[in-house]
């Protein structure tokens, strides 16, 4: 951990960017490890972000690059189960943001109910 510090960079746990003062003044882009920031961070202090794996966030800030490989997302999505099964289909994609608190029906048929959302009633 020394070493990172020695470098110049924080690491940063157990808190919440978008309410700790942690972003620079003048800073364009963060990038992180975290799907919720890289959502909601944005619109609430004003830096765009990059999403990336823990090793791809190392990887930028030792390199000064984002070098993120993006490719698992186009062909498969894989989840851990909570109930026994199976199930197969095709991907409702967007790309307009969608909150599973109130934008997808709450039981479970995956109807988006948002009526504000492009792909409301699908």
């Amino acid at each position: 951990m020394h070493e990172i510090e020695d470098f110049g960079t924080s690491v940063v746990v157990d808190t919440c960017i978008a309410v700790a003062p942690l972003v620079k003044p003048g800073a364009k882009v963060l990038m992180t490890n975290s799907g919720k920031y890289a959502h909601y961070g944005p619109g609430i202090i004003g830096v765009d972000s990059i999403y990336g794996s823990t090793r791809e966030c190392i990887e930028a800030a030792v390199s000064g690059q984002a070098a993120v490989d993006d490719s698992a997302w186009h062909s498969r999505i894989c989840g851990k189960p909570l109930v026994d099964g199976a199930a197969a289909g095709t991907a409702l994609v967007t790309d307009t943001p969608l909150s599973f608190w109130g934008g997808v029906d709450p039981e479970w048929t995956g109807e988006v109910i948002d009526r504000r959302h492009p792909l409301a009633g699908m």
